[in-house]
């Protein structure tokens, strides 16, 4: 189960698994939308204030969007930038 004003893990499941094309272009930006802003909750909310399951689905969620934007493992993806930036990650990177 998610935390408290975050996008529920069954939804992102069914958005993942349901084919852009079988989607209304307000659909598609709807998700893009939530998508983005739960991605901002998980790096502005402290591991400390998430529940069990929603700091592993965030941890797995951040490798998989850095994995996407630095296939080759260079850089940072936008999870760990964010964190750095408001001060919550490792800026050893």
């Amino acid at each position: 189960m998610s935390d408290y004003s975050r996008k529920d893990f069954t939804e992102q499941a069914k958005e993942k698994i349901t084919p852009d094309t079988q989607k209304s272009y307000t659909q598609q930006a709807g998700e893009q939308f939530s998508g983005t802003t739960d991605r901002l909750k998980s790096a502005i909310t402290p591991e400390t204030q998430k529940s069990t399951g929603q700091s592993a689905f965030d941890t797995v969620s951040g490798e998989h969007d850095d994995a996407k934007t630095h296939p080759q493992g260079e850089g940072k993806g936008l999870l760990k930038k964010t964190k750095d930036a408001v001060g919550l990650g490792n800026k050893t990177n």
